[in-house]
C-alpha cells in the first residue's frame, strides 16, 4: 500500500459513495437522504438584503440543512447598525426556516464582539465554545435557536 495524490473528482467519487453507504446502515435509506443533504454541501441557500434604494444595508445568508438552519454571513454596513436592520434580517430567517418545517437554526459568534450579545438578545443560547479557536487569540461559540 502506498498513499498517492489524486483529483478532487477522484476523490469525490470515492467519498460520496462510502459516505451515502455509512449514511444508509446508520440512519436507513430514507433518512439518510436529508443527512446526505449537510455532510454533501447540497443544501438550499437563500440569500437576503436589507436595501433602501439602491443601496444595501444588511445582508444575511441562510443554509437550509436537514431540519436545521445555519446562518451563514450576516452583515450589516457599519453606518447603518442599530437600527433594527440586523433584527429584521434575523426575523426573516427564522420566518423561512419555521416554514420549512426546520426545529432548530445555529450559528457561529465572537463572544467578544456586539454580534454575541445581540444573538442573546434575540434568544439565541451557546451550545459550545472552542477555546482560542481563531489563530489562537479567540474563542468562537456555537449559538442556536430551538423553533
Amino acid at each position: 500500500m502506498n498513499i498517492v495524490k489524486v483529483s478532487k473528482g477522484v476523490y469525490q467519487k470515492f467519498a460520496d459513495n462510502e459516505l451515502r453507504l455509512f449514511l444508509q446502515d446508520f440512519f436507513g435509506k430514507a433518512v439518510s437522504k436529508g443527512y446526505w443533504a449537510i455532510l454533501s454541501a447540497k443544501g438550499k441557500v437563500l440569500l437576503f438584503a436589507v436595501k433602501d434604494g439602491h443601496e444595501i444595508l444588511g445582508a444575511i445568508r441562510l443554509n437550509l440543512e436537514y431540519k436545521v438552519a445555519r446562518i451563514g454571513m450576516f452583515v450589516v454596513a457599519a453606518g447603518k447598525r442599530n437600527r433594527g436592520i440586523g433584527s429584521m434580517l434575523l426575523a426573516k430567517c427564522e420566518q423561512e426556516t419555521k416554514t420549512r418545517k426546520c426545529v432548530k437554526i445555529w450559528l457561529h459568534a465572537l463572544p467578544s464582539t456586539p454580534a454575541y450579545k445581540f444573538y442573546l438578545n434575540h434568544g439565541y443560547s451557546e451550545e459550545a465554545r472552542l477555546k482560542k479557536h481563531l489563530g489562537g487569540q479567540s474563542d468562537l461559540c456555537i449559538m442556536s435557536k430551538f423553533l
